[in-house]
């Protein structure tokens, strides 16, 4: 720890559970008076169960984690391009449409991959759901 941070770990038998935990941290500590992030992997279902615990306070934001959508995206344009070398091209300028939070250009983006370096359309279709179900958590 440095500057007076102090780190938690809250564990617990589920996800109901260790949002419990984060709830009674939060009242405990006063810190509900401001925004409240979660960093999530995306899991439809873990963010469906933080949204319906937290529905109550506007503060509260889903993000999704940096890490978790990066390795979404290389998996899913393995099994869509015919080579790691094509994946990588097109993977740089999805990620840096993504960290600005372009969304859109980033769903648009994925439709001009060009027929001849895909070998499946199938996981394109997956991301461009995934950025449709995720929209509002990918910020700049």
């Amino acid at each position: 720890m440095s500057g007076g941070q102090k780190h938690f770990i809250l564990s617990g038998d589920g996800v109901g559970q260790v949002l419990r935990f984060v709830l009674a941290f939060l009242l405990n500590n006063g810190l509900l008076g401001g925004r409240v992030q979660f960093f999530t992997d995306g899991y439809q279902s873990l963010q469906n169960t933080i949204v319906a615990c937290f529905a109550w306070h506007a503060g509260v934001r889903l993000l999704l984690d940096w890490d978790h959508l990066v390795k979404k995206f290389k998996e899913e344009l393995s099994l869509a391009c015919r080579s790691r070398m094509i994946r990588n091209q097109q993977l740089r300028p999805l990620l840096r449409l993504l960290g600005y939070g372009l969304v859109e250009e980033a769903r648009c983006y994925l439709g001009t991959i060009p027929t001849d370096d895909r070998k499946d359309t199938a996981p394109i279709v997956r991301l461009q759901g995934y950025l449709d179900r995720n929209e509002g958590s990918i910020p700049c």
